[in-house]
């Protein structure tokens, strides 16, 4: 373990945190409202996955308890989030460069799954990291004047305080004096820097980072833990360390009772008071729930929204959905032409529209694991597809679920004269994203930007999708610099967390690899 390589440490805590706390010392230099709107992007970032992104601080500039965790989300996230927060665009064009490189090389070095050609990109990858991180401390560095982070300024006063208290009848000189704020540059001399060529050689030897990972042998997640207690306990140096410890007893003692309780319950029988989440089969695609969290009458509902854009001709374009699915029709974005002799042979059974919380999409990883992802229509709302067209530049397409819905349906069959009764038929109610014309991919250091088709369309803008066509969710950040007045007013809209105007939605967004 002394000789390998460690990406907690060295990477995530070493050059990506030394290179974001430049980052932030220059929007200190630029002045103005650099560093709050930064603190609010991040803010506004969704989370995604179970724990893959977590939800961010109020105030990240101030990397206040932050482990190696959040140091990730905050690479991962951090294309959106800086963008055009320089005010020059040649420097705005270096630093995104520079962030694309980083995100790269990190999830080349955390693939726990390598190939010889992902071992080739991997070293693609370090060698224009290298060149990108020399051209930001080149280009963009000596432009601004940069000073220690107020945090730093105050750490090295605490500390000045300290030495002064411990020898009181020392003199102090000159450069002993608090208010002065020291020069700070990014440092690039350093062995952390370095040693970031030897980690495709390291990987090509020994195996995958997940194998000798420190976050995994030393516990760096529990690190959470400890934090959340924290707030709870008085925040003094004198009592902290006890009042988290007794915190912890009390927790394993109240695990302890309701244990003991469950098993109580399930010698007697009893079912248990508590609720779980349902087991899912890892064989089925989906699951949705059987019971339904709200029952509408199709037409009160639509009355409810006449007028609403998203549910024009909704009641036609739901038969063709389900017309399709019926007939096992290859999907083709609902463009289906369907008579209306055709949509009378769907019945939606006492016109009850059953609406569902959650979505649950099983899916194979990369690695050959089997995950999950939840799809909720408030929070983890954006899936992806594969794509249907006849020039596929791009392999998926990208929706937000705005409702999860299924149907009774009672169908005749013109053709074979075949009556099925009652059958239960699940689909989602989704607003499409297009792709956008700008450049994006390796080459053009970009991440894939997405943006709602227009609402005058509505066979592009509004659809049904077969819950099984979905992938798997995908997590979208908004294009944080540019916003448009694009949408109309409708229920489906996010009024309180989209833009800091509620009369405007985002433009674009991203999609984060």
């Amino acid at each position: 373990m002394l000789f390998l390589v460690d990406l907690l440490h060295k990477f995530e805590l070493g050059v990506w945190k030394a290179i974001f706390t430049h980052l932030l010392r220059i929007l200190i230099a630029i002045g103005g409202m650099a560093v709050p709107e930064v603190n609010w992007r991040y803010r506004q970032v969704p989370t995604f996955g179970r724990g893959t992104i977590w939800r961010f601080h109020k105030d990240v500039s101030a990397m206040k308890r932050l482990a190696a965790h959040d140091f990730e989300d905050l690479l991962q996230c951090a294309i959106p989030t800086f963008e055009g927060v320089f005010g020059n665009p040649k420097h705005d064009k270096i630093v995104m460069d520079l962030l694309f490189d980083l995100a790269v090389w990190h999830a080349y070095a955390k693939l726990q799954l390598h190939t010889d050609d992902t071992l080739k990109f991997f070293n693609t990858a370090t060698i224009a990291l290298g060149i990108s991180v020399q051209k930001f401390q080149d280009k963009v560095c000596p432009c601004y004047m940069t000073n220690e982070l107020p945090q730093e300024h105050a750490a090295c006063g605490r500390r000045q305080a300290r030495q002064a208290a411990q020898a009181p009848n020392q003199e102090r000189g000159p450069s002993d004096n608090i208010s002065q704020w020291k020069w700070k540059y990014l440092n690039l001399h350093t062995y952390k820097y370095h040693a970031l060529a030897d980690y495709p050689n390291t990987i090509w030897k020994m195996g995958t980072t997940d194998n000798y990972n420190m976050q995994i042998i030393q516990g760096e997640l529990e690190h959470h833990r400890s934090k959340w207690r924290y707030p709870r306990s008085g925040k003094q140096c004198n009592h902290m360390v006890s009042s988290i410890a007794n915190q912890e007893v009390t927790e394993r003692f109240i695990k302890k009772v309701i244990d003991a309780r469950d098993k109580l319950e399930v010698q007697h029988s009893i079912q248990p008071c508590h609720t779980h989440r349902a087991w899912t089969s890892p064989w089925d695609h989906y699951h949705i729930a059987k019971e339904a969290a709200k029952m509408h009458d199709l037409f009160v509902w639509l009355a409810e929204r006449a007028g609403d854009p998203a549910v024009e001709n909704f009641v036609m374009r739901l038969k063709d959905h389900l017309l399709a699915c019926l007939r096992d029709l290859p999907y083709e974005g609902d463009e289906y032409e369907f008579s209306d002799n055709d949509r009378d042979c769907v019945l939606i059974s006492s016109n009850k529209l059953y609406e569902h919380a959650t979505l649950c999409v099983n899916y194979t990883t990369y690695d050959m694991r089997r995950e999950q992802d939840t799809i909720t229509p408030r929070t983890h709302r954006d899936i992806m597809v594969l794509a249907h067209e006849d020039e596929q530049t791009h392999p998926y397409w990208y929706a937000r679920v705005i409702h999860i819905f299924h149907v009774n349906v009672e169908y005749h069959d013109p053709i074979t004269h075949v009556c099925l009764s009652p059958t239960r038929m699940n689909f989602l109610f989704v607003h499409w994203f297009r792709r956008d014309n700008s450049p994006a991919g390796w080459v053009a250091k970009r991440l894939q930007r997405l943006e709602f088709f227009n609402q005058d369309n509505l066979i592009d803008a509004f659809g049904f999708l077969d819950p099984d066509c979905v992938i798997r969710g995908t997590h979208l950040i908004p294009a944080f610099a540019s916003t448009d007045e694009l949408l109309a007013q409708s229920f489906m809209r996010d009024w309180d967390r989209d833009t800091k105007d509620a009369d405007h939605d985002w433009r674009f967004y991203y999609v984060n690899w």
